[in-house]
């Protein structure tokens, strides 16, 4: 138990004392977590809202595929990144700003938000499929584009949405 408390206060020490090497860590995890979920909010926000507003053939199976991502262990996804991206992996040798490097930053921020995406695409689904369906009739009846439809329907589920954001963040 001493080791604990020696440890606990080694590490408030560190942060107070402005350790350069400890703040160049916590400034790259800063980093590398909020571009994965601004990538996931990307990319899963549309693809959430087009769940959760459209019927269309193959929904089913991208749910199921949302829905077993949502309860996928991170080490998996982890584990899926790097024999990826390892050199016998398929995409091993095709380092370019695309593909990085294994144990690089843009490994991290792929195999984070390959994490986060799932979360953020199946609560906005929810949250968009939350909002009463009459209020889409009245806006499409008042005139509206799809897009206009779709934006007032992402506005009435807003709180969900900003929900889901903090689910990808939370997974991650």
């Amino acid at each position: 138990m001493n080791q604990l408390w020696q440890g606990l206060l080694q590490a408030i020490e560190l942060i107070f004392a402005h350790d350069p090497a400890l703040w160049e860590v916590m400034q790259l995890s800063l980093r590398v977590t909020g571009v994965a979920l601004v990538l996931s909010t990307l990319i899963g926000i549309p693809i959430g809202a087009l769940m959760g507003l459209s019927r269309f053939y193959g929904r089913s199976l991208l749910m199921v595929f949302l829905y077993t991502g949502m309860g996928f262990p991170p080490v998996v996804i982890g584990l899926f990144v790097y024999l990826l991206l390892s050199r016998s992996g398929p995409l091993g040798g095709l380092e370019s700003d695309l593909i990085p490097a294994l144990f690089t930053p843009g490994a991290m921020i792929i195999a984070q938000t390959i994490i986060a995406f799932p979360l953020v695409a199946g609560f906005t689904m929810a949250a968009v499929m939350g909002v009463d369906p009459n209020i889409r009739q009245q806006v499409r009846a008042l005139g509206a584009t799809r897009w206009q439809t779709t934006l007032a329907v992402l506005t009435e589920a807003r709180v969900g949405v900003l929900v889901s954001v903090i689910a990808g963040f939370g997974g991650i």
